[in-house]
This record gives C-alpha cells, sequence and structure tokens, in this order.
C-alpha cells in the first residue's frame, strides 16, 4: 500500500474513532479527544489507539449501567406502604 493510501485510510480510522467518541461519549467527548491529544507521548498510544480503548471502555461502563448517574426509582416502582395506625 502507498504512503498516500495509508494516510488516507488512517484519518478516515482517526474520523471514525472521533465519530464513535462522541457518540459514546456525548458533551464529555471533549475531554476524551483532548486525552487522546496526548497519549502518543505520555503513553506510547495512537490517537486512533487511545480512542478505541476509551470507546471499548465507555460501551462496557453504559452497558453495565456504570456509567449512568444513579436516581431514585420512579414512585411507581416503589411498593405502597400502608401508613402505620394506632389501634
Amino acid at each position: 500500500m502507498g504512503l498516500l493510501a495509508k494516510s488516507v485510510e488512517n484519518a478516515s480510522s482517526l474520523n471514525e474513532q472521533i465519530n464513535k467518541t462522541k457518540a459514546v461519549f456525548g458533551d464529555a467527548s471533549k475531554s476524551v479527544l483532548a486525552f487522546s491529544q496526548t497519549t502518543a507521548d505520555k503513553l506510547g498510544l495512537s490517537r486512533i489507539e487511545a480512542l478505541t480503548a476509551a470507546g471499548a471502555f465507555g460501551n462496557m461502563f453504559k452497558t453495565t449501567g456504570l456509567a449512568e448517574p444513579k436516581s431514585a426509582p420512579p414512585l411507581a416502582a416503589t411498593p405502597a406502604i400502608a401508613p402505620i395506625r394506632p389501634r
């Protein structure tokens, strides 16, 4: 594969990972994208590798519910409790 073809392939792969990151992390994707710009120097990972790994963890956390904020269950899902009345 020629240098130009490889460059186009890498640019396409990076663009795909950026889009996946935005889909997985939403508003937080800006932080993940900024982090990915430092991983080559700090961790020895290319930007594509860093975004691929972050996306895999993000998807795993979403699937297991670890990424979702905890909230009280809706009232309809809580069992009704009869009031205690003195006899």
